[in-house]
């Protein structure tokens, strides 16, 4: 069998007999454990362009450097909260162009990652042997960011509470105080407290929540499990997912967390910078006037007040784009008042947005702080706090790198601003050439590339924070020719190497040899190189909130041979588990059966499967095709620029 074939269709999963997946593949029923470990060594060889294959003898001399875990993006979101964009969502009213702002599995997010934190903790060991035979244990996790959606505390509690163990519970909501909800009367008052009280979901999800005047033909853009979509519904194909009656709320009640049994290292992505991954607080703040905030009881859903147009703005600075989102979402909050836009859901306090200095000490209580007790005692003093990146050695001879790559000022994309990159230069300078270098940063090399202003016009103290002079800014990778405002991450290589990019400061450095990104929701592995065989790799990991829900194990291998490994093994959690039949009641599912449902309804997600596509070269961004075997299991392979070896 073909040991690189991806889960392309939900029915091998779910309607055929159990099937391993613990190394993101097929394996046949009847194959050991050990078989498939066995046959792992036939995986993808892929070296640096310019650079000899290594010789076939090095399985008989290489030995583990270190081996560690990818998880990313879990985006954790709190799914009845007022203050987001569900409404519009391109699922919803077709000519938006916000093509994640809803998902139909999102009421499972937290249990998403908890499926993947129980299959990390079962690849204790390395799926790769050594030349003795043996397997290296797992040294620790990397989270490379966005593990909320929405910055707000109530779901980094959520994250660390699933982390550490225990009871979880996903519901958010409180009973009504005579302070809260004051424009309700009595008849609603009491209805949201019931909703609390039995711990009932409240979001468009629900249809029988939407306000009267809302089209029909509009609740088809979102997916109730509990009844198929009336009218003429934009998107049909949500009617094609199992239904399970009762799945909302059985997806609230609280669950036990196996919590994650190694050490791990967090950055923040976009969505724990930024509300909703691209909004400031304080734009948010200014919307709150409207009558919808984040912590109160008034959320929006799809209504014919609201069906607005998006206007073309994909090319170009990124600046004048978020200012056209800005004005729209403005326009849709400040109508908060109107029950027909808004209806009432209960308030919760927990939700308030976390300020960055608090998503950091959420993790205090952990090794090592997550990472963050690494943070430069002088970058901390001349951040006046806020410096949220950090390095570490965490064997002798390795040096990893945390990078904070978030754009303060707005916007999914991102960049480094002038002190972080002169940080960055200073630790590559300082590092030996006989260390092996790691970074790892939320976005990829293609993806910073944010000309968003750090600073708020408004209020400067509610964007970034940093006092010392942001720019000039510093992208992923170097202009392209003849462009002010385009990135050329295609060109693989560079030769001299510019001063003023990530990836050409990388490539100044042969004993950097591999940069760890999430962001784009999708498996993905480049090759950058001086020409000359030196460079090193980017490897970019799927969610596990999106298709296909993976993550990913890798490991450094030195060869002894002059030569290097990286071997990279996508982990699938949820493959081997059977999704109930549709129809089934969700009220009798145990955390397996809830967690295969959550995975099957994540497979008929319509913004991914028709805005994922694949890519110009041809690599699969979803499951509607092959993926392609270059950005799944593979030993990454490059010269060893250690001196000596």
């Amino acid at each position: 069998m073909n040991l690189y074939t991806y889960i392309a269709a939900a029915n091998k999963v779910f309607h055929s007999a159990p099937v391993w997946a613990v190394v993101g593949m097929l394996v046949a029923v009847g194959c050991s454990f050990d078989e498939t470990l066995n046959v792992m060594d036939n995986r993808l060889l892929r070296t640096l362009p310019g650079m000899s294959p290594p010789a076939a003898s090095r399985v008989t001399t290489r030995r583990s450097l270190l081996y560690f875990a990818q998880i990313t993006d879990s985006q954790v979101a709190d799914v009845m909260t007022p203050l987001r964009l569900e409404m519009m969502d391109t699922a919803a009213v077709g000519n938006f162009k916000f093509s994640a702002a809803w998902r139909p599995q999102e009421t499972l997010s937290i249990h998403a990652l908890d499926q993947t934190i129980r299959q990390v903790n079962r690849e204790k060991n390395s799926p790769v042997a050594q030349a003795d035979g043996s397997r290296a244990p797992l040294a620790f996790a990397l989270f490379t960011g966005d593990l909320v959606d929405n910055m707000q505390s109530n779901e980094l509690n959520l994250v660390t509470q699933t982390l550490r163990g225990g009871t979880v519970d996903p519901f958010s909501g409180k009973l009504l105080t005579t302070a809260g909800c004051t424009d309700a009367d009595s008849t609603v008052r009491k209805a949201l407290d019931a909703r609390v009280t039995s711990h009932s979901y409240s979001g468009v999800q629900r249809y029988s929540l939407y306000p009267k005047s809302s089209p029909l033909d509009l609740r088809g853009g979102f997916y109730d499990p509990s009844r198929t979509a009336p009218g003429s519904p934009v998107f049909p194909s949500y009617n094609s997912i199992p239904r399970y009656p009762g799945l909302l709320d059985v997806a609230q009640l609280p669950f036990e967390a196996e919590g994650l049994r190694v050490p791990f290292y967090v950055i923040r992505g976009n969505h724990d910078a930024l509300a909703l991954g691209n909004y400031t607080a304080s734009l948010i703040d200014t919307l709150g006037a409207g009558g919808v905030t984040v912590d109160g009881c008034r959320k929006p859903f799809p209504s014919k007040f609201l069906n607005p147009a998006m206007p073309p703005f994909d090319a170009g600075p990124l600046a004048p784009r978020m200012a056209e989102i800005e004005k729209i979402t403005g326009t849709i909050f400040l109508g908060g008042k109107n029950p027909e836009i808004a209806p009432f859901v209960p308030p919760d306090d927990r939700r308030a947005y976390f300020s960055s200095p608090a998503f950091t000490a959420a993790f205090t209580p952990f090794h090592e702080q997550a990472g963050f007790a690494w943070i430069d005692p002088q970058e901390k003093i001349a951040s006046n706090n806020h410096a949220y990146y950090y390095t570490w050695i965490p064997r002798p001879g390795l040096r990893f790198v945390a990078l904070d790559t978030n754009s303060e000022g707005g916007g999914d994309a991102g960049r480094l601003a002038a002190p972080q990159f002169r940080w960055l230069t200073s630790v590559l300078e300082s590092t030996p050439s006989s260390t092996l270098v790691v970074v790892f940063g939320h976005h990829t090399l293609p993806t910073l590339n944010s000309d968003a202003p750090d600073l708020c016009p408004d209020d400067p103290s509610k964007c970034d924070r940093d006092p010392r002079r942001a720019t000039p800014f510093h992208f992923g990778c170097p202009l392209k020719e003849a462009s002010t405002t385009q990135r050329d991450c295609d060109v693989r290589y560079a030769n001299p190497p510019a001063p003023d990019n990530l990836r050409d400061l990388l490539l100044g450095y042969p004993n950097v040899i591999l940069y760890v990104s999430g962001h784009t929701h999708m498996n993905r592995i480049d090759a950058y190189t001086t020409g000359g065989g030196s460079g090193f790799w980017e490897v970019t990991t799927s969610s596990t909130v999106e298709w296909p829900q993976q993550s990913r194990l890798l490991e450094i291998m030195d060869n002894q041979d002059g030569s290097l490994s990286i071997f990279a093994t996508v982990i699938d959690p949820f493959a081997g588990l059977e999704a109930p039949p549709t129809g089934s009641p969700a009220a009798g599912f145990n955390h397996e059966a809830l967690v295969a449902a959550g995975h099957r309804i994540a497979q008929g997600d319509v913004d991914w499967r028709q805005g994922g596509g694949v890519d110009a070269e041809g690599r699969f961004r979803n499951f509607n095709g092959q993926m392609r075997n270059i950005d799944s299991n593979v030993e990454l392979s490059l010269p060893d620029p250690r001196p000596d070896n």
